[in-house]
């Protein structure tokens, strides 16, 4: 009985040894560097300095977030903050030279007209340029307005006189509008069943638009008083936007 019982704890415990002389380093002892500890499995380099690698999914898809190029709205909102900068150059710049060249009678009544003139032709060209935008497409419209904002700022600023300032004058007044008459569409069409996030967007796209007008006319004011510079940094500015 008790050979029966010596066997039987030989068999058990036998593997239990042969495992762990299998996963030991074998070391030649003998020399004053020999340990005890050396005779334990090194573990291995991931759990010694217990860093954890991220799946490579994670960083594909953070290198994607990073590379992606910015959004439309972005674009859209920096376009129209630079658009109403560079016409709020020259904003008022007309009016004195208007009532110096023409006189105080002559120079209102031609600035009143303009105003008239330009807010009219803004009404009547809106339902025009709304189909035009849902056929060709918002951006043309968009590209048509910056296009003639500066081309109008380039004839004032290469040959200043009364025509070329009064041309400014009312193309800038009516391309305004029909801007931000496209730019609502591109919103609308962007957030059509997101109510909450067109108005959230449409109130950030006026405020910025708001803000550029405030800085431009703040800026004209340290600009030097003579029409090809003013112009010039009209234009280059709405270059920029376009």
């Amino acid at each position: 009985m008790l050979a029966c019982l010596i066997g039987c704890a030989l068999a058990f415990s036998g593997p239990t040894v042969v495992a762990t002389q299998a996963t030991a380093t074998p070391v030649k002892c003998g020399g004053p560097l020999c340990s005890d500890t050396l005779l334990h499995p090194v573990p291995s380099r991931r759990l010694a300095t217990g860093v954890r690698h991220a799946p490579r999914g994670i960083l594909l898809s953070a290198a994607q977030t990073k590379a992606e190029p910015p959004s439309g709205e972005a674009m859209l909102r920096a376009t129209a903050f630079t658009f109403v900068l560079g016409l709020s150059l020259t904003t008022l710049t007309p009016a004195p030279h208007l009532v110096g060249e023409l006189g105080q009678v002559n120079g209102v009544r031609l600035l009143t007209a303009l105003a008239t003139t330009s807010a009219a032709t803004e009404i009547g060209l809106s339902p025009i340029i709304g189909g035009l935008s849902d056929s060709l497409g918002r951006k043309p419209v968009l590209i048509g307005t910056l296009g003639s904002a500066l081309l109008a700022s380039v004839a004032a600023a290469i040959a200043p006189s009364v025509a070329t300032v009064a041309l400014q004058k009312f193309v800038s007044g009516a391309v305004v509008g029909i801007f931000f008459l496209a730019a609502g569409a591109i919103l609308a069409d962007k957030f059509r069943t997101e109510p909450q996030k067109l108005a959230a967007s449409s109130g950030i796209l006026f405020a910025l638009v708001n803000a550029g007008f405030g800085i431009g006319i703040a800026l004209s004011g340290l600009l030097p008083t003579g029409l090809r510079i003013r112009y010039t940094a009209s234009s280059v500015v709405c270059l920029v936007g376009v």
